[in-house]
């Protein structure tokens, strides 16, 4: 997971990719209601995500319109863009509902766009969301306890898409020496005695694990060997005992 800024440190660093987009690693609920329709408000499962998610995803409004440059900037109009399901559930397919203000969290956002039926956002959950917005608003939102800008919190996951038929090789060795000073920093910021002893990709750390699953399965069926032969010689032993005593008894 990123923080915001490491996020803007990368994106320079990755110009393999034709896209790429920050969202919020752990999904959550706000409260919500439909200025002009709701007498009360709702708890809406809620992700903030960069300007460039839907153009990322290769994906455009149902209605209206997704989120531009200008609606991730910190001092743009407060806007939000409604998942298809909740634009039926809640609201019937009102096509007036592109256009009208939704109250979130007390504060003025107005819904500029319905997603695609059948998106579910950057993964197949049971719990999709029900209303995106600018990660640039989130300071809005939580007020003092925002992420946004903290450079030790890491509450965004990055993706990104590749033009047809491009390559990531030696992308990983560049962002690991752009990592490594950005962590090594962000370590000592939180313990000065933390220290880095070493930096995998997800490729690397997956081949190292399967390498320690086959070294235990190894030990384990070695052991499974040796116990077997321990057990073969102590049935020898106490057959051979048996037999041993046999004619006496």
């Amino acid at each position: 997971m990123f923080s915001f800024p490491l996020y803007e440190r990368l994106k320079p660093e990755t110009p393999e990719f034709e896209k790429v987009a920050a969202f919020q690693a752990g999904r959550g609920r706000l409260s919500v209601r439909h200025e002009g329709f709701d007498s009360t408000a709702r708890p809406l499962r809620s992700e903030f995500v960069t300007e460039s998610y839907f153009s990322t995803l290769v994906v455009g409004a149902f209605g209206g319109r997704v989120f531009t440059a200008e609606d991730d900037k910190p001092s743009a109009q407060p806007v939000a863009v409604l998942s298809h399901r909740l634009w039926q559930t809640a609201h019937a397919g009102d096509t007036s509902v592109v256009g009208s203000t939704f109250i979130v969290e007390g504060h003025p956002f107005t819904s500029i766009g319905v997603a695609p039926p059948g998106f579910f956002g950057e993964t197949l959950q049971s719990d999709p969301p029900d209303i995106w917005l600018p990660v640039q608003q989130e300071p809005l939102i939580e007020g003092e306890g925002t992420l946004l800008h903290q450079p030790v919190s890491a509450g965004l996951r990055m993706i990104g898409r590749l033009p047809s038929g491009a390559s990531i090789e030696g992308m990983s060795a560049r962002l690991t020496g752009v990592l490594e000073p950005v962590l090594t920093k962000t370590l000592a910021a939180l313990d000065p005695n933390l220290t880095i002893t070493s930096i995998r990709t997800m490729e690397q750390q997956v081949a190292l694990s399967f390498d320690q699953e086959r070294a235990v399965a190894s030990l384990a069926g070695f052991f499974g060997i040796v116990a077997l032969l321990l057990a073969a010689i102590g049935l020898y032993d106490v057959t051979a005992y048996a037999v041993a005593r046999g004619p006496a008894s």
